[in-house]
């Protein structure tokens, strides 16, 4: 889990089929130290993580995800230049129970990362591999 030690979450609404918070980012965070030393980047798989814990915690289930349809890192987060990007998620609910989500990070007009992925509720994966 990333909220609340990589990054806070700010600011969140949790409106049906639409989720809006803040991420800002704990530049002192030792990922950080690693990816890269000298030239700190918000790893392209953090940022993935981020949309599927601000989901759950909206959501109020464990999720997992089943598929990316489109997944595009547009531009690199500095966490000492960009200390926040707001996080714009909206999803529908399939009668499968998956979610189809289309999410965006970005700052004004400057989108960081964006993607189209599919959720499952993590209950509905026990006893798979």
């Amino acid at each position: 889990m990333l909220s609340n030690d990589f990054c806070g979450v700010l600011n969140l609404e949790c409106l049906p089929g639409e989720i809006r918070a803040v991420l800002e980012w704990n530049k002192a965070h030792a990922i950080f130290q690693g990816h890269f030393p000298g030239q700190p980047v918000v790893p392209g798989v953090c940022m993935l993580q981020m949309v599927k814990e601000v989901l759950e915690k909206c959501i109020a289930k464990e999720l997992v995800l089943q598929e990316s349809s489109q997944m595009k890192f547009l531009q690199f987060i500095d966490p000492r230049v960009t200390e926040a990007v707001d996080i714009l998620i909206r999803y529908t609910t399939a009668e499968s129970g998956a979610f189809m989500v289309n999410a965006v990070l970005q700052k004004d007009q400057l989108i960081y990362f964006k993607c189209i992925c599919v959720y499952l509720p993590s209950e509905a994966n026990k006893g798979e591999v």
